[in-house]
């Protein structure tokens, strides 16, 4: 094989044929004249010339030589006609390559027209077969993507509802096929729909986009409604990305053959897209770079590279759902603490002495926290930050005891939920969920976060079978349905959050958890949150403390106080709480005649308790025994020991390992025996002293929230991971007042800085797997390294004030 000539072309293809050898072709060298492109040719050209046109011609005729490629410079049409006469009486395969180099040929094709051969300059590669091929794959796979995405994209339209005025769906005028105008419809996630002659683009941290618009622009949930754009033909799967009519006509000018990314119909991914090419364009260099993609993209089209770039594309949305922290993470940047979800529904924070106490800890631990919890009692604000902790609230309809009003409550207690927790996602990620029973459908909340990498506790304050059933409720359907809920929460946990050693029992058994994933994290308040009144008198006073449902026996100690009304004329109730059954124990007490005896104050903040039952000589759990309190520990038992009061209940099992010699125990749902245990201790009072000092020492010793803390600590450790598990130190803005964060022992050896003051082993992380430790998990106690007294004490410091 032979090339005439030695210009960019000649050389060119000599190149492409030398590095194919696999072809078979043998290359005797270039010819041309000697004083063509002499000035231009490189050492390496002249090497390769083996003579002029005079040895080609005698090359031919000898059969030396049997295929000749000619290049064909537009202005050297009078010379290649000459010569290809000339090789015509030698009989070779004589091959024209036009020189183009001149123009960016767009899927350059060879037509003929009634006998005239035409190269195309500039055309579509989705033509014919191919063309109908594409499209049908957009019209199944579109049809599919909406039916699979139904129900996302109406909590996503939620969403935008909710995140700030305007339609939810974002119309606007892009650039189509051919140039055409056509209409592009998104998620609305900016405060603006612009669709004039001059249009913003969207930068990083761009205050026109909300909170949820950012996530959905992160994880492109946004583009979703662009599928009904594939299936009324404006739009493609695959293709270009289609820019706001503005910017092409600003484009259009400024960047050659920018027009040409529309021969093909936009599309919702582009090659531009997954190969780092999106985003705002801010500089020429950028929108340059994006059309070479896309050009490249057109002139390489396949049904195969379209396959591609969908599994890219895949690849980037399950990204954006990755948390922020572990995002800057694989960018290299400085870690940050994990961030902390809590879920609560029946009552908000600060009220809920737990949840408020677990999240106040995990803060002073280092931990970003925040708290979904209803809008009830006297708070009611949407969001607030709280001692470093981000609350949100949510309306919470109403309460009900009936199977349609707990629908109801919980159905938009949901949806409320997962709204918020979307919001936390997309501002921080999350890395942690941590689930607050009751309900037990809160883990439904949870599930779409594990499934994308968050680990999820199971705070198990009460088994809702159980509870079911202590207000009286029955059906195997029901009990099924709550079974149910309970078996998928213990599930998908990675670690579970329990009371008492009665509720591990139960996740041991009814949840097959393994011992070394289920902790004791008891109830009890914190060292000095609560403590005696100095100088109070104690007055004929009996106090309780709770919820009032109608499983809360509120009726049992209204019913001894109507027993008790003729034997002690001056004796009085202060009834602490509220519940849905408030109303009805107001009516019972007139019903009974002693209204004028029983005061309900509603419900009291934590330090405002020990004001309120000060001067209580008695304080009672009235709970009836049942399935539910005989394995539960009452939040009251803790509270009155930490206030010195002796107590009056039913016995159970765990009423008597918590209040232990602080509490007489009538026998089990018998009111009368109820009642006279009252009666023992107003007319004993130097015992009721006793009692109260051993009930307060008990706290002490081993009751309160210092003692606590740490199993919830390790609980924390195990979900986390080994290099997880060493959060950043607290902030100043994180430690107001507050000294549970003086568990985190420094630790100089550690070049991290901070450590955990109750070291777990550190489970091997397997893909997403945890290899659990080999030692059982601390059930009531978690040993510590030091004087564990001493240390108790720092936990609690600082926080009687509050």
């Amino acid at each position: 094989m032979a090339i005439v000539g030695s210009g960019p072309v000649s050389w060119s293809l000599a190149q492409q044929i030398a590095a194919s050898p696999q072809s078979g072709i043998e290359l005797v060298g270039l010819f041309d004249e000697p004083g063509s492109a002499r000035g231009q040719r490189t050492q390496c050209v002249a090497e390769a010339i083996r003579g002029d046109l005079h040895t080609l011609l005698m090359l031919c005729r000898n059969r030396a030589i049997d295929v000749v490629y000619i290049p064909m410079p537009m202005q050297a049409e009078w010379q290649i006609r000459d010569l290809i006469e000339k090789l015509a009486d030698a009989s070779v395969a004589v091959h024209l390559v036009p020189d183009l180099t001149a123009f960016n040929l767009l899927c350059g094709q060879v037509k003929c027209l009634g006998g005239i051969c035409t190269l195309s300059v500039f055309d579509t590669p989705m033509g014919g077969a191919g063309g109908y091929l594409k499209r049908a794959i957009d019209v199944v796979l579109s049809s599919a993507i909406l039916v699979a995405v139904a129900i996302p994209m109406m909590l996503i339209a939620i969403g935008v509802r909710l995140s700030s005025p305007g339609p939810i769906i974002f119309k606007q005028r892009r650039g189509g096929l051919d140039g055409r105008e056509t209409v592009v419809w998104k998620f609305r996630t900016m405060t603006v729909t612009e669709d004039g002659d001059t249009i913003v683009q969207a930068r990083q941290d761009d205050p026109r986009v909300t909170r949820f618009g950012a996530f959905m622009r992160r994880t492109h949930l946004d583009e979703l409604p662009q599928f009904f754009n594939v299936l009324q033909g404006r739009m493609s799967i695959v293709g270009p990305r289609p820019h706001a009519v503005a910017h092409n006509e600003i484009y259009r000018r400024l960047l050659p053959y920018y027009m040409l990314r529309h021969r093909v119909l936009p599309g919702i991914p582009g090659w531009a897209q997954v190969n780092g090419w999106s985003g705002e364009t801010d500089r020429l260099d950028k929108m340059e770079k994006r059309v070479e993609h896309d050009l490249w993209y057109i002139r390489n089209w396949s049904p195969w590279l379209d396959l591609k770039i969908i599994v890219a594309t895949v690849g980037r949305v399950v990204s954006g759902f990755v948390p922020a922290r572990l995002r800057r993470r694989q960018a290299g940047d400085p870690p940050t603490a994990p961030s902390v979800l809590l879920l609560v529904e029946n009552l908000p924070v600060p009220l809920d002495r737990r949840v408020w106490l677990e999240a106040r800890s995990l803060r002073d631990r280092g931990y970003r926290v925040s708290v979904v919890c209803p809008r009830m009692y006297k708070h009611t604000k949407a969001f607030e930050r709280l001692e470093g902790i981000d609350v949100f609230r949510f309306p919470l309809l109403f309460e009900s005891n009936s199977l349609l009003g707990y629908a109801i409550e919980y159905g938009s207690a949901l949806v409320s939920m997962l709204w918020y927790a979307m919001r936390v996602w997309a501002k921080s990620g999350i890395d942690v969920i941590h689930v607050a029973n009751p309900p037990d459908l809160l883990v439904l909340v949870a599930l779409p976060f594990k499934l994308f990498g968050a680990r999820v506790i199971y705070d198990q304050h009460d088994l809702c079978p159980e509870l079911y059933a202590a207000k009286g409720k029955s059906g195997r359907l029901t009990r099924a349905l709550l079974l149910g809920f309970e078996r998928l929460s213990y599930r998908i946990a990675d670690a579970v959050i329990v009371p008492n050693n009665s509720y591990r029992a139960v996740a041991l058994a009814r949840g097959e958890k393994d011992s070394d994933s289920v902790f004791v994290v008891r109830n009890g308040p914190l060292r000095n949150a609560l403590a005696p009144k100095r100088g109070v008198s104690l007055e004929p006073l009996v106090g309780y403390v709770g919820v009032m449902g109608d499983q809360d026996g509120v009726d049992v100690l209204i019913e001894a106080a109507a027993r008790l009304k003729d034997r002690y004329p001056d004796l009085r109730y202060v009834l602490l709480g509220d519940g849905t059954g408030r109303a009805e124990f107001e009516r019972y007490a007139k019903e009974l005649g002693v209204a004028d005896r029983v005061r309900f104050t509603g419900m009291v903040e934590e330090k405002r308790i020990a004001e309120k039952l000060a001067a209580c000589r008695v304080c009672v759990v009235p709970d009836r025994v049942n399935g539910f309190t005989a394995r539960s520990t009452m939040n009251k038992v803790m509270e009155y020991m930490a206030l010195s009061k002796p107590i009056v209940q039913f016995d159970t099992p765990e009423g008597r390992y918590s209040a232990g010699a602080a509490a007489l125990y009538a026998k089990r749902n018998d009111v009368a025996d109820f009642t006279d245990r009252i009666a023992e201790l107003l007319d004993d009072p130097e015992r009721a002293r006793t009692m109260g000092r051993q009930g307060r020492a008990r706290f002490l010793r081993s009751l309160h929230w210092g003692q606590s803390v740490k199993a919830l600590y390790a609980a924390y450790d195990r979900v986390l991971g080994a290099d997880e598990a060493e959060p950043v130190p607290a902030t100043p803005e994180t430690t107001t007042g507050i000294a549970v964060g003086r568990a985190l022992e420094h630790d100089t050896a550690n070049p991290k800085g901070w450590k955990s003051a109750t070291p777990q082993p550190r489970p091997a992380r397997v893909g997403r797997r945890v290899e659990k430790p080999r030692v059982p998990a601390p059930s009531i106690h978690v040993q510590q390294r030091g004087n564990a007294a001493e240390t108790a004490t720092r936990l609690e410091g600082g926080y009687g004030g509050d």
